[in-house]
């Protein structure tokens, strides 16, 4: 569904009416967007590459940390720790950030003799002056001579490392990066063949049991690879590791063979599920090494998402701030099942469903006013599929979301802010007539206290004094059910 000029949206037209004076001829959308807008003040975006919805945004990483580092990224620093496979963006509150690869200068002269990697050859410098971004692209020259470029599928992370003359293709893989109160629960790395490395990163941080395992091919021959100690010495890897959550968290330093001036070209899969999961994710999205394929790709996808609305103005900068946001409007939620269909439910479960995607990150709270009615206007089918998964997200462990992550529910903010947005769907013929009664069953055992987890937040309180009681009831022993208890009041 498109709309045109001031024919979109009446909201849209009374924004834009004293802009669209004439028609914009600058070509493609996407030269609209600039994802470096809310990577300052408090905006906590991330400038990295991803495609609608995607399970994956590979996306750099200041080696910083604070509030204002939630998405891994601040316009205010100059230092990269890596480039991690997934990000949140606009959040109050930092997660994710696995997986992440930062490429290393290693001279061919110190090879031979090299037995740590020093604290400060375990970041690089950059300036924004050497940073390239748009849609489904990233790039950056860092000051170590690395050019660092990176876009992504659907599931698929892939980078391009070009090296300068006298440096032996290399990268750090970090499995135990980590951000706010996040723990590492356990990591693995294993060596496939010549090209291949595997393994996983379980932790807990916001999302409390978040699994992503990984499979990771390179266009260059695996050489020499070490495990890196936490004082940066380095120890031979045997072909395989594993750490738990007593043991600190795998990074190891991988070499490749090079092959004339070639770069190197790293691709990742991801998946909740497995890494035969990653694999396969990996092979299905992105199987050969089309690196500018793959970006063209993902600038198509984009394009066909901003191409959702469209505005006419002679002013460059109110299309660039528009057409930026609606960027930001197609980062999340997630994709979160793998090409088979597969997920990890938020009780550690392996389930499939063949005819709808899984999706995950759903920060209802913030979204249920306006944005998940934009996307009932502008990406219909979108939501078709966004309230299964809640629905399903319902069926896996009892509650509709609240603010789901990765498989897990976070219980951030209060009340149940999913029955607006099932009802808005449902309103707008958006709910299949089959699926009502389930969706209603679902919306009612919530409202009253009925569902599998029963009078979350005290509403059996709200229930039977019409309000919730600030001073408690002593047969209770969850405090937490009588805080905020005006605004849960108001809320129920």
């Amino acid at each position: 569904m498109r709309f045109s000029g001031i024919t979109a949206l009446t909201v849209l037209a009374m924004v834009f009416a004293s802009s669209c004076q004439k028609t914009e001829e600058n070509g493609k959308l996407i030269n609209f967007v600039d994802p470096f807008i809310g990577t300052g003040g408090h905006g906590h975006t991330f400038p990295g590459a991803a495609l609608p919805f995607g399970m994956v945004q590979l996306s750099p990483d200041n080696n910083h940390e604070g509030w204002d580092w939630c998405s891994g990224y601040h316009y205010s620093w100059d230092t990269i720790a890596g480039f991690s496979h997934t990000h949140i963006s606009g959040t109050g509150v930092p997660d994710l950030m696995d997986i992440r690869i930062l490429p290393v200068d290693l001279p061919q002269s110190e090879k031979e003799t090299f037995t740590a990697l020093p604290a400060n050859r375990q970041y690089a410098l950059f300036t924004h002056a050497d940073e390239k971004v748009m849609p489904g692209y990233y790039s950056v020259m860092l000051k170590n001579g690395i050019h660092a470029e990176l876009t992504a599928t659907k599931r698929t992370g892939m980078q391009r490392y070009t090296f300068t003359q006298g440096m032996v293709p290399a990268v750090i893989l970090d499995l135990g990066s980590l951000v706010s109160w996040d723990r590492v629960k356990g990591s693995a790395v294993k060596k496939e063949g010549s090209d291949v490395l595997s393994g996983y990163r379980f932790s807990a941080g916001w999302a409390n049991n978040q699994k992503v395992f990984f499979r990771m091919q390179s266009s260059l021959p695996l050489a020499d690879i070490w495990l890196i100690g936490p004082d940066g010495t380095l120890s031979p890897f045997s072909g395989e590791a594993i750490s738990d959550s007593n043991q600190p968290a795998l990074k190891i330093l991988v070499t490749f063979r090079p092959e004339g001036n070639k770069p190197l070209l790293i691709k990742t899969g991801i998946s909740s599920v497995s890494t035969e999961g990653a694999g396969n994710n990996l092979d299905t999205e992105n199987p050969g090494w089309d690196f500018d394929g793959i970006r063209r790709a993902a600038e198509i996808a984009w394009e066909e998402a901003l191409g959702s609305i469209r505005i006419t103005s002679s002013d460059t900068s109110i299309l660039r701030t528009f057409y930026t946001a609606l960027y930001h409007a197609f980062i999340q939620p997630n994709v979160y099942s793998d090409v088979t269909g597969e997920y990890r439910t938020a009780n550690d479960e392996i389930k499939k469903d063949d005819k709808n995607e899984m999706y995950y990150t759903f920060s209802l709270w913030d979204t249920f006013r306006g944005w998940h009615p934009l996307m009932t206007i502008i990406a219909p089918d979108k939501v078709r599929a966004f309230v299964k998964a809640m629905m399903a997200h319902y069926h896996d462990f009892g509650v509709l979301p609240k603010w789901s992550l990765w498989g897990n529910e976070t219980w951030c903010m209060i009340a149940y802010h999913s029955v607006p947005v099932l009802v808005d769907a449902w309103k707008k013929g958006l709910i299949d007539t089959s699926l009502q009664e389930e969706f209603y069953k679902a919306m009612r055992q919530v409202a009253m206290g009925e569902g599998p987890k029963r009078n979350l937040e005290g509403l059996d309180l709200y229930i039977q004094y019409g309000y919730l009681p600030a001073d408690g009831n002593p047969d209770r022993q969850s405090k937490e059910d009588f805080d905020e208890s005006v605004s849960k009041t108001l809320e129920c």
